[in-house]
């Protein structure tokens, strides 16, 4: 496995945690050198695929145009409270038809506001292009009337993309989400 893969691999891995195996490809020699396992439920870092992603992560770091990268992210910061709250609002106050349009149409007009931030950090790293894409195909199943695409964690939802992007930025920016408070 080519160092890039290997390193997008883990990254993609660390930041979902835990997920299903076809949504990471081939990784046959990451389980074999014991830095993922597989389980009945998906696909996650060792302790070993942990220190491996760390040291990656460091080396990639210096490859990037991080200040472009975190203007990008400070972009992505003043929409992330509001599109917080409208999925927590939508977990809360009911998910009959109205409060899922009404849902949609303001989540809509926040992710329009993103994607200009996401598609320029697309331009420093080029997985951050995945994210508009996912969101608006989470965002228009939502629209045809498929709640699940707000929050659900099975799907991926708005809520599950945005936090894998925000996910995304904090390691690849090396920050922290408790020292930030960015919960």
């Amino acid at each position: 496995m080519q160092l890039d893969s290997e390193f997008e691999t883990l990254h993609l891995v660390r930041i979902r945690s835990l997920g299903p195996v076809e949504t990471f490809g081939d990784v046959t020699a990451l389980v074999e050198s014991g830095l993922i396992t597989v389980t009945p439920r998906g696909c996650m870092l060792t302790p070993a695929g942990f220190e491996r992603h760390e040291e990656l992560l460091v080396q990639w770091r210096e490859t990037i145009d991080g200040a472009v990268l975190a203007t990008t992210y400070e972009r992505f910061l003043v929409v992330n409270q509001p599109v917080k709250d409208l999925c927590s609002r939508w977990q809360v106050e009911g998910q009959d038809d109205e409060a899922l349009f009404m849902t949609v149409e303001d989540l809509s007009e926040i992710l329009d506001r993103a994607g200009s931030g996401l598609r320029r950090a697309a331009e420093v790293v080029p997985r951050f292009g995945t994210y508009p894409r996912r969101l608006n195909g989470a965002l228009e199943a939502a629209r045809e009337g498929d709640g699940r695409f707000i929050t659900d964690p099975r799907v991926d939802s708005i809520h599950s993309v945005w936090f894998e992007c925000h996910e995304d930025y904090l390691l690849s920016l090396g920050r922290d989400r408790e020292a930030e408070g960015s919960f």
